[in-house]
Formats: C-alpha cells, structure tokens, sequence
C-alpha cells in the first residue's frame, strides 16, 4: 500500500491550481491576440500585456505559496518527526521543538513530551 504525505498532496493541488491558472492565463492571452490581429488596435495590444503581467504575478503569487507552505508546515513536521525518532530509539535527552507553540505542532509536540515521561 503506498503511503501518501501531505507535503505531496499540498504539492499536487498547487501544481493543478498552476495548471488551472496558466492554462486560463493562455487561452486569454491567444483570444486577445487574435483581437489584436483583427483590430490592429492598441487596446488589444494594452490587453495582452496585461495579461501576460497577470500570468507573471500568479506565477509569484504560487512560487510564494509553496515557499511559505514548505516553511510552515514541511520543516515543523520533518523536525517533529526526527525527533520521534530519536525518542524510539530510547533518546530521552532529546530537544522536542514546538513545544511553547499554540497550534497543531504544539500539540503534537506536548503529546510527544509526554511519551518521554
């Protein structure tokens, strides 16, 4: 059975929102060309640079969202997970992080302290 994370999930839902977006972005873009083709006007032209500036904007716009996600939610989770790691392999030592956070992780991490006893 194979094993699906969340980090690919949240993956695969931005890649089809790009796709979504990009796709909507061309057909716009050809539409307005083809405007501009038979207008021969400058509003046309005026159109489709605005739409390639939208293209570029919401390419930003999800590059930025899968910085902030990967930052956000991939890192609290790898180091969660390192450290349940260690404290399977009898490491009661160890620095649980997120302790002090009031969220998801939080809570996590303050459960994973009491395993440690």
């Amino acid at each position: 059975m194979t094993k699906i994370k969340v980090r690919d999930l949240l993956y695969m839902a931005m890649g089809c929102l790009v796709l979504t977006g990009t796709i909507a972005n061309l057909l716009l873009m050809f539409t307005v060309w083809e405007q501009y083709q038979i207008d021969h006007a400058q509003d046309a032209f005026f159109k489709l640079a605005g739409s390639i500036g939208l293209a570029v904007i919401s390419s930003c716009v999800v590059v930025a969202a899968v910085i902030i996600v990967t930052k956000n939610l991939t890192q609290p989770i790898k180091r969660l997970t390192s450290a349940m790691v260690e404290l399977s392999n009898h490491d009661l030592d160890i620095h649980i992080p997120y302790q002090t956070h009031q969220n998801e992780f939080g809570d996590m991490a303050r459960t994973l302290d009491m395993f440690r006893g």
